[in-house]
């Protein structure tokens, strides 16, 4: 009986560890609270935070295997922190609550502030320049390291509200705005100039993110995500479904190419090639989420209502669904299906050990037309779709490539 026992609870122990090593995605963390969080922000791999509804603050030192709650001394919430190293940080929210900690979080301390306004968000560019943004459109800023803060614009526009802004650098800054407004800076916060709309919407802009100066992303309460290749003079749709109503509520953009955005439902949306193609990834859970970090291609997390916190390792598997546990012999690439297609076709392949993967789809004349899986996988038997709509019928190939193994086939576009 106690032989049996023994090599069940190994057996059990070995189907959990399988999970772990090769479960894809995004997984969900235990975060010790229900209530609502707001706000994540990493220092690095394992280092990060998460603040929310009645002073929360969560910290974890071990990439979000254990949350700790810490005292903020506040129970008001919290929207939004920022750190410029590993000790010192800035947590903001309320009607104008600041918190700041020197010690990695260990003590939050409550720092005067200058307008009893709801804070929205708080960033710091270096050790000493900060700025804090509020729901009415005033504007703060620090110089010190968050040790005190003046106002500096009084009145970004004439708009309602004021979202979540981004500033890519001390003198440039970006915030969506109602109506479908951003506004923008380029003398540090000081004054905002609001004639950047254009955008083709009359909704909320609930979150704003510019990769650069020129490159950027904003969307909200309409279903729609638009981007600015110009430093936010003109805007294209990037993503538009008239039957689409969903909120989106942040947007981070690891780099011009990969966006992440966290929406209700559990919604988080992705692209890997600039907005070209966006892809809903499997988050498990049906809660809002306010907000997603990652800090390399691969490691990131997202949190939201409920104390919802999830995590990935495998950059949520864009756009990619694992159809087997199985482990592959080797590596190899199947025809699509169906082909001839339209507009749309699967494509599977196996992944017999960890490896950088990529699928690029080539026109007749080899030129790449796009990327479909460019991240991490972990052994296993893979699928991905290519919706080809906006390419004209022909004969297009794609390619499979990994570090030691390359493969190309053909597929037919016919409309």
């Amino acid at each position: 009986m106690k032989n049996k026992f023994n090599s069940g609870m190994a057996l059990l122990a070995l189907i959990i560890f399988s999970h772990t090593l090769f479960a894809g995605g995004w997984i969900q963390q235990q975060s010790s609270t229900t209530n609502n969080l707001y706000w994540v922000k990493f220092t690095n791999n394992l280092t990060g935070y998460a603040v929310g509804d009645i002073g929360t603050i969560l910290k974890t030192t071990n990439g979000g295997v254990n949350w700790v709650s810490e005292t903020s001394g506040t129970s008001e919430p919290l929207f939004s922190c920022s750190f410029y190293d590993a000790d010192h940080g800035c947590a903001v929210g309320g009607t104008g609550k600041i918190l700041l900690t020197t010690n990695g979080g260990a003590n939050w301390n409550v720092i005067t502030s200058p307008t009893t306004s709801v804070l929205e968000s708080v960033q710091f560019l270096n050790s000493s320049l900060g700025y804090i943004t509020t729901l009415d459109g005033q504007c703060l800023s620090t110089t010190n390291g968050g040790t005190s803060w003046q106002i500096i614009c009084t009145q970004i526009s004439t708009r309602t509200n004021h979202y979540t802004p981004c500033f890519v650098n001390a003198a440039t800054g970006f915030i969506g705005e109602d109506g479908g407004y951003v506004s923008k800076t380029t003398n540090g916060g000081i004054n905002w100039d609001d004639a950047y709309s254009g955008i083709g919407s009359n909704d909320p802009l609930y979150c704003v993110n510019f990769a650069n100066s020129l490159t950027g992303y904003t969307t909200g309460a309409n279903g729609s995500i638009f981007r600015s290749t110009d430093g936010a003079n003109n805007w294209t749709t990037d993503y538009l479904n008239n039957s689409d109503t969903t909120v989106y509520y942040g947007v981070y953009t690891f780099n011009a190419n990969v966006i992440y955005l966290a929406a209700e439902a559990g919604i988080i949306l992705a692209t890997t090639n600039g907005g070209s193609t966006w892809y809903t990834e499997p988050s498990g859970v049906n809660t809002i989420m306010y907000s997603v970090q990652f800090t390399s291609i691969n490691e990131g997390w997202a949190i939201g209502q409920n104390g919802v916190i999830l995590h990935t390792t495998d950059g949520g598997a864009i756009g990619i669904q694992s159809i087997s546990s199985e482990i592959p012999k080797g590596f190899s690439l199947s025809q699509n299906y169906p082909n001839p297609f339209n507009p749309s076709t699967k494509i599977r392949f196996d992944i017999s050990k960890s490896s950088n993967t990529k699928i690029v789809v080539y026109d007749a004349i080899g030129r790449e037309v796009e990327t479909l899986v460019n991240q991490m996988l972990t052994a296993g038997k893979y699928e991905t779709d290519w919706n080809a709509s906006k390419y004209s019928s022909g004969i297009y190939f794609y390619r499979l490539i990994t570090g030691e193994f390359t493969e190309v086939k053909k597929m037919i576009l016919i409309k």
